[in-house]
């Protein structure tokens, strides 16, 4: 099976047009969109990723991404290790 995968840079431009052309990250299904929005470090590592026809998206966060996160999440919001 041939897979297309687009790679963007994310900007503020990039990312105008990301936000205005879904609702949601489980928007992101073929064949009006591209399917499973990931977002990747510069290294190729998954910070976010998503498979939208499963509702699934996760986070792989280095430690010091964690803490950073988890300082800003209001109380009573619960923010799972995986």
């Amino acid at each position: 099976m041939t897979v297309e995968r687009f790679l963007f840079r994310l900007d503020a431009e990039s990312l105008e047009v990301l936000v205005s052309s879904a609702s949601s990250l489980y928007d992101w299904v073929n064949p009006m969109l591209p399917e499973d929005l990931h977002f990747l470090r510069s290294d190729g590592s998954v910070v976010l990723g998503t498979v939208a026809q499963e509702d699934d998206a996760w986070l792989q966060l280095t430690p010091a991404e964690y803490e950073g996160i988890a300082a800003r999440i209001p109380r009573g919001v619960v923010l799972r290790r995986a």
